[in-house]
């Protein structure tokens, strides 16, 4: 008896991780999601076709992905690639003998098991190194304070950081620039015209 799914148009939901080798983060899980409608006139659309479909597809994310990473391409500006992979992974569908009769990448991101790890590491790379000594410091209250309330003894090292900031008395700045006048800001440079404080 003929098979009346063969050849038959179906549609492949496509959410699969893929690495991606950011220039900045190294190599990346993203989630990229696809929906992909083709035919082949040698199969159904059954699971297992689905299945070949998502491996072929898979394969080809990879080879896209690892080829625009190598350029040095964030993977915040992958969505503008989108297109271009979508079309590349629609060719290698129809290298298969499919017929793509569509092809939408309609989400490149990263997996959402680390993209609040991401985000704390560009909010960190963003801070003065006065902020994140008082984050440091901050950290070392909590920790001291959390010592005191469970009778845990407070190490040397943490009590002297938190009592004496270490640039408190390492080193004193002018409190106006000997280059142009305008007032500092504790900082090792001038603000306004970038002299060397100390």
């Amino acid at each position: 008896m003929e098979n009346m799914g063969l050849g038959q148009p179906f549609g492949v939901a496509f959410e699969e991780k893929v690495m991606y080798p950011d220039a900045k983060y190294h190599n990346l899980f993203l989630v990229v999601k696809a929906d992909i409608n083709v035919s082949n006139p040698e199969r159904p659309g059954d699971e297992t076709s689905m299945r070949y479909v998502t491996t072929i597809v898979r394969l080809e994310l990879g080879e896209q992905l690892n080829r625009i990473g190598n350029m040095g391409i964030s993977y915040k500006a992958l969505p503008e690639y989108a297109p271009g992979i979508a079309s590349a992974c629609a060719e290698k569908l129809q290298e298969n003998g499919f017929t793509v009769n569509g092809f939408n990448i309609y989400s490149i991101d990263i997996d959402p098991e680390i993209k609040d790890s991401i985000l704390k590491m560009e909010q960190l790379s963003q801070m003065t190194p006065e902020d994140l000594n008082k984050k440091l410091m901050e950290a070392q209250q909590a920790a001291m304070q959390m010592a005191k309330e469970t009778g845990t003894p407070i190490p040397d090292s943490i009590s002297a950081g938190v009592s004496t900031p270490p640039t408190s008395s390492a080193i004193s700045y002018p409190k106006f620039c000997t280059n142009c006048g305008m007032p500092t800001t504790g900082s090792k440079f001038c603000t306004s015209c970038g002299n060397q404080l100390a």
